[in-house]
Formats: C-alpha cells, sequence, structure tokens
C-alpha cells in the first residue's frame, strides 16, 4: 500500500477538522511536556491544544498543507517519511507522539530507529492504537493489544498505559 497515496486522497476527500477530537487532543496535551513531535500529526489538531513548543510530521502533503493554511498558532509542520531512515538532525524532543499511526503500517522497525535519533534522554513517547479490533479500519494492517504493546515498548524504558474514556 502507497501510504502517501493513500492518506494524500483522504485529506483531499475531508475537512481540516476531521479527527477534531477536544477530550482526546486534551488528554494528550495534559501528557505532553517541553518540545513535542507529532508523529503522523494529520491536519496538526493538537497545536491548538498543547501550548508548548509543537512540531508535526507527517507522509501526507495535503495534511501538511492544510495543517499550514490553518495557521495553527505556534506550531511547525514538515512532510516527513518516517518510515525511511533518516540521518540524525541534532533537533532531540521531550516528548513525542504517536497516534493512530502504527496500526497502518507493516513493519516499525526504521520507526523507531528514527523515534531514538529523536528522543532526549527520558523522552516522553506517547502512543495510541485500537486495543484490537475495537475500531474496524480497511487501511488498519495490524492490531495491537495491551500485552503486545508492553512486550513490544518494554525495551524503551518505563510502560505506563492511560485508557481513553469508555474503553478498559
Amino acid at each position: 500500500m502507497d501510504l502517501k497515496k493513500v492518506y494524500n486522497e483522504f485529506y483531499t476527500k475531508y475537512d481540516v477538522d476531521v479527527h477534531r477530537d477536544p477530550y482526546r487532543f486534551t488528554e494528550t496535551s495534559n501528557l505532553c511536556r517541553g518540545d513535542v513531535l507529532d508523529v503522523a500529526c494529520g491536519t496538526g489538531d493538537l497545536a491548538d491544544f498543547y501550548k508548548g513548543n509543537y512540531e508535526g510530521i507527517d507522509i501526507s502533503d495535503v495534511a501538511i498543507e492544510k495543517a499550514n493554511e490553518v495557521g495553527r498558532e505556534g506550531a511547525l509542520f514538515c512532510v516527513v517519511d518516517l518510515m525511511q531512515p533518516m540521518i540524525e538532525t541534532g533537533k532531540k524532543y521531550d516528548t513525542i507522539v504517536m497516534a493512530e499511526f502504527l496500526e497502518h503500517i507493516n513493519d516499525d522497525k526504521i520507526v523507531f530507529e528514527n523515534i531514538k535519533k529523536l528522543s532526549k534522554p527520558n523522552t516522553r513517547l506517547i502512543i495510541s492504537v485500537p486495543n484490537g479490533d475495537r475500531v474496524p479500519d480497511e487501511n488498519h494492517l495490524r492490531e495491537f493489544t495491551v500485552p503486545e504493546l508492553r512486550k513490544k515498548l518494554s525495551p524503551l524504558g518505563k510502560v505506563k498505559f492511560h485508557m481513553w474514556n469508555g474503553f478498559t
């Protein structure tokens, strides 16, 4: 699947606020600290809720164009394919958010190698994925459960789970 094509088509079809969920973004912003990198940011809704330094990256040119058109205050947006190996830029983040992203890719090895390059010691990594098959979507290539995520993420450091409203 060509993710860039899929998401350019998606963001061409839908309004800039297609993923707007004030509860979700308020809760996520409350977990953030310091300089934030929002991976697969879409149109950058989180930037409206987090009041610190925020940068959003997405594979979709259309999503980033819409994020820049909205002019989310103080936010920076850039087209980046985190599934491709990257060189270290020296830029490091206190918090990295990957919300509703990992289920859309088959292999996250390069993604996590890149995340390590972008992380400070003690970077807070906030990951959100659907729990199992609770959110069916034809573009989901994988499903996750809490035990699978704990096993996968524990080598990165302390793992703490927050369940969104309505889920146990």
